[in-house]
């Protein structure tokens, strides 16, 4: 929060990331209270992973998705900054088109974009769909043996969304109305949280009257 001060108060605009588990989910509006004081532009709200030190700590990483996204929906539209979730949080309730950072109403989730329209380079020049994917199992190359050019272009390169299909998703995913769309939500979330690529462990579209109707 110092740091953030610091930016701030000499010009520098600022942008926040929170993740959250289930230790810190109950502090969300005394977060939301100490950065409007901070004068940051954004702000974003994303599901930690069990990955990396997450893996081992001893907190929860299992969260409500509909906590979260009441909690944006009762800030978004007053807020002195842009507040949103990110993409391993959602999908598809009636709100969706304004819970991503964008009060347009149109900034809808549309899939997992890793080597689709997203890179990640890591410090020693791996190559990923996504820096979250952080697994040997997603490194496509390095940048160190292979120009990034023959990288991106390999005819197998990021398989698990360049060749997706909808027989792939599994779980409620592959009744949801909006698989198309959402292609199973986040990948890099549902390996580490459930194992399974196209299938979202707890995606708020589940928690809803017209999901559970069948509509």
């Amino acid at each position: 929060m110092d740091a953030v001060e610091a930016l701030t108060e000499n010009g520098i605009p600022v942008s926040v990331i929170s993740t959250l588990h289930s230790g810190n989910l109950h502090s969300l509006e005394a977060l939301y209270e100490g950065l409007r004081r901070k004068g940051i532009f954004a702000w974003q709200l994303q599901a930690c992973s069990p990955m990396g030190n997450a893996s081992e700590e001893d907190f929860s990483v299992s969260i409500d998705f509909m906590d979260v996204i009441r909690f944006v929906e009762a800030h978004m539209f007053h807020s002195d900054f842009a507040i949103g979730i990110a993409d391993n949080i959602g999908y598809y309730t009636d709100k969706e088109g304004y819970l991503r950072g964008d009060l347009s109403g149109n900034a809808c989730f549309l899939g997992c974009r890793a080597g689709l329209s997203a890179i990640g380079i890591d410090s020693a020049g791996n190559v990923r769909g996504c820096e979250s994917m952080y697994e040997d199992c997603f490194r496509e190359g390095n940048l160190r043996e292979k120009s990034l050019e023959e990288i991106w272009n390999a005819p197998d390169a990021f398989a698990y969304n360049r060749q997706f299909t909808m027989d792939k998703l599994s779980g409620g995913c592959s009744a949801c109305r909006y698989g198309k769309l959402c292609a199973g939500g986040c990948r890099s979330y549902n390996y580490f949280t459930n194992g399974k690529l196209y299938e979202s462990p707890g995606c708020a579209y589940k928690n809803l009257p017209l999901y559970k109707s069948g509509k």
